[in-house]
């Protein structure tokens, strides 16, 4: 996980936190926090944070944007965004925008609709992403 602040909103959903800071502490999911992507490479997302730039290894990334995304963000990516509805362009399969590799998924889909697609509502997301990603990485 690369979070900008110093540490997880208070305002996270109270049935998650408990769970991520357990595996944060038993060394199943590893923290960076106050750190910022700086790139996205073939294999790899370099990083900026207090110990300076590194390079993290990765298959894939979720960039996880939040209730109120960043649009200019997802357009700086290189993601196509829908100018009337601020929905990133994406196959509807798979969620893969046009950049390989690059996937939306969550309330992300819904663009400036923010009522419209919660944590509750798009759990069906991840499982369609993963398939996808294991059919791209020859891991089936």
């Amino acid at each position: 996980l690369v979070h900008r602040g110093r540490a997880l909103k208070e305002t996270v959903k109270y049935w998650l936190r408990p769970d991520f800071e357990n595996r944060v502490a038993a060394g199943e999911i590893e923290a960076r926090y106050e750190t910022r992507v700086s790139r996205f490479e073939p294999g790899r997302v370099r990083v900026t944070g207090p110990g300076g730039e590194e390079a993290i290894p990765a298959d894939c990334t979720y960039v996880l944007l939040g209730y109120d995304p960043d649009l200019a963000f997802v357009r700086a990516c290189g993601v196509a965004v829908d100018p009337a509805t601020g929905i990133p362009v994406c196959d509807p399969e798979s969620f893969e925008t046009e950049i390989p590799g690059l996937y939306v998924a969550g309330s992300l889909q819904a663009g400036y609709a923010t009522n419209r697609i919660f944590i509750e509502n798009s759990r069906e997301h991840a499982p369609r992403l993963v398939a996808h990603l294991v059919r791209r990485l020859g891991r089936a």
